[in-house]
């Protein structure tokens, strides 16, 4: 069943990742962006498995603040060489949005990781990492619901895809 659920999740992402199924962007730039993406992805993947083990041993929450922690170090210590470091400094500085920005934190980043470790420490890292696929999906339908993105009957299908291959895993 894990196969089967990551297999359609799997066609489902590769189905919403295409090129040309969004916004047409030059083909150097989607390139460059699918090497970032699989190189993070790389990343990710070494390093849950690197502290797979800690997960059963200290709180998730202890867990969470740290990897956010060590993110944020890596971020400061990277600004100084940063060449538009104004720019980015001055996203700090309250904004009548800057509500939204904190949620966004809270919710895109801490609480996120949070539950996605949590998903790594109470399940195998099989169907962990299949399910977490999920949310590249889900990313389409936000778009869609919230920036008013198009939603293709191809899309509905791949969306369709992912939940069925979710439903699969879990089951």
């Amino acid at each position: 069943r894990v196969a089967a659920g990551g297999g359609l999740i799997l066609a489902s992402v590769l189905i919403c990742s295409r090129p040309r199924f969004g916004d047409p962007i030059p083909r150097r730039q989607f390139w460059t962006g699918c090497a970032f993406g699989l190189m993070a992805m790389m990343t990710v993947a070494f390093a849950i498995v690197l502290v797979k083990p800690l997960l059963v041993s200290y709180p998730l929450s202890w867990v969470s603040t740290l990897r956010m922690a060590g993110g944020t170090i890596v971020l400061v210590a990277a600004l100084p060489f940063h060449p538009n470091r104004k720019a980015v400094l001055d996203t700090f500085r309250p904004q009548s949005d800057s509500k939204w920005m904190l949620l966004g934190t809270l919710f895109g980043a801490y609480l996120s990781t949070l539950t996605w470790l949590a998903g790594f420490r109470y399940t195998g890292a099989g169907a962990s990492s299949v399910l977490n696929q999920v949310s590249t999906v889900l990313i389409v339908v936000f778009a869609w619901i919230f920036l008013g993105e198009s939603m293709s009957r191809l899309k509905f299908l791949a969306v369709g895809s992912a939940f069925l291959g979710a439903a699969l895993v879990v089951t």
